[in-house]
Parts: structure tokens; C-alpha cells; sequence
């Protein structure tokens, strides 16, 4: 990963705002709740079809985030890999959260 810090992630939220891609990596970056939170605030991410966050640092308000951003209409989201995070202020996914998530995913 490059490490983005939250300089890059701003960065790269400009950069989605003139931009459609099919596929975001973004493994092992540090990511955090917050830096989750700006990236799919970005209307064009809702082109995505395949978004890698594995091994970065998003916990509960990360997640909550994701079952939002996955809620959106318009979402062409198909692929999303998350494992291996642990989240920077040690608020892991708890069961409420998990539920959410599971929730958000297309039927």
C-alpha cells in the first residue's frame, strides 16, 4: 500500500470528482473511519464496480459508512474486499453494525 495519509485521500477525492472508474484499490493504506467517509461521500463512486479496502483501519463508523454508500441509489458496486482492517480507535464492527452491513448488501 501507499499509505495515503488523509492529505492523499483528500487528494484522491478530488481527483473521483472528474473521474469514472470501474475498480479502486486501496489495500493496506492506513485508511481510517473518516478517510472512508470522504471517499464515498464522492458522487462518482457510485460507478465503482469493484472496491478494495483490505488491510486498512476501518472500524464501526468506516462500516456504517460502506452500508450507507452501498443503500445509495445508483450503486454498481459487485466486488468489495474488507478484510483485515483494524480500526485506529479500537471501535470494531459490533453486532448492531454487522447487521447494517449485511443489510446494505444487494439481494
Amino acid at each position: 500500500g501507499a499509505n495515503l495519509g488523509r492529505e492523499g485521500v483528500e487528494l484522491l477525492s478530488n481527483a473521483l470528482n472528474h473521474m469514472h472508474l470501474d475498480t479502486l484499490q486501496l489495500r493496506e493504506n492506513d485508511i481510517g473511519d473518516e478517510d472512508i467517509e470522504t471517499l464515498l461521500a464522492v458522487d462518482n463512486c457510485r460507478h465503482l464496480k469493484t472496491l478494495t479496502l483490505h488491510g486498512n483501519r476501518i472500524g464501526r463508523r468506516g462500516f456504517d459508512a460502506i452500508s450507507l454508500f452501498l443503500r445509495r441509489n445508483g450503486t454498481m458496486l459487485q466486488r468489495l474486499y474488507i478484510t483485515n482492517n483494524e480500526p485506529i480507535n479500537n471501535e470494531p464492527m459490533d453486532e448492531e453494525c454487522a447487521k447494517n452491513f449485511v443489510d446494505s448488501l444487494p439481494k
